[in-house]
């Protein structure tokens, strides 16, 4: 099941990302023409569309910010799904503190967040730079938070280029552009394979979400009930054979 939370998560960013590098194309092309004001607002008027006062620049600018606001969202439908997934099937690990945010809580609960040089946390440092930076132009974020945050991705700048050696990025929040968007959606991607892949199940979860009603049917022929048991666990969840064969015998007993 964890492979179809990442399924989904890579689905949703590849239509967002199709979306976005779209209205890129046609941002660059409004910007190659170097139309001035009066130009561009003659062309609204073509389409009948009412552009208030703002120069193109500040338009375009916006416009690549919103970039950020798009993966975030994704980013957040990802981690309140692991979130549920994780209070469902996999053990316990600490609370959540008033305040945190879902992407600091879960990497806590699943990563080890002391080795900073690890890349987890280097993908836990871009996620969370562009988070506050959605904050900022969503809502009114501390502007010392996402300087903080900066200046610690701005400190793996030699670990993000090894790893994205084509993007200019992370930039400044004033100067967010078209590449800080791509290096969000691939660390989030990132991201989320390490998140999963560290995944710890509690066994007894799983035995008790699995639906013993199709499985009565089969009482007298326990070898065809042990051996549809396992398909089903080996399809939905990343186990060893030791660890199937506990839920199996778990669930034969209930039966």
């Amino acid at each position: 099941m964890e492979q179809s939370l990442y399924n989904k998560l890579k689905t949703d960013l590849g239509l967002s990302d199709a979306v976005n590098e779209y209205i890129e194309v046609l941002v660059r092309k409004l910007e190659s023409e170097s139309l001035s004001e009066e130009e561009f607002q003659e062309i609204a008027t073509k389409y009948d569309i009412k552009v208030n006062d703002i120069s193109v620049n500040d338009a375009t600018s916006k416009i690549r910010r919103y970039y950020i606001v798009s993966t975030y969202q994704i980013q957040e439908n990802f981690l309140i799904s692991l979130n549920d997934y994780l209070n469902r099937y996999a053990k316990e690990y600490r609370e959540r503190k008033d305040g945190e945010s879902m992407l600091k809580y879960l990497c806590y609960r699943l990563l080890d967040m002391q080795k900073v040089k690890d890349e987890s946390y280097l993908y836990y440092l871009i996620c969370d730079y562009y988070r506050l930076v959605r904050n900022y132009v969503v809502h009114v974020e501390d502007e010392r938070k996402i300087d903080n945050a900066y200046l610690a991705v701005k400190e793996r700048s030699a670990d993000i280029s090894d790893k994205f050696p084509k993007l200019i990025a992370p930039n400044d929040v004033g100067k967010i552009g078209f590449e800080d968007f791509v290096l969000y959606s691939r660390s989030l991607k990132k991201l989320a394979q390490k998140l999963l892949y560290e995944l710890q199940y509690d066994l007894d979860k799983i035995a008790k979400s699995i639906d013993l009603k199709k499985y009565s049917k089969q009482a007298n022929s326990p070898d065809h009930i042990r051996s549809s048991i396992k398909f089903e666990l080996q399809i939905n969840f990343r186990l060893n054979s030791e660890e199937i064969n506990y839920v199996v015998e778990k669930i034969i007993k209930e039966i």
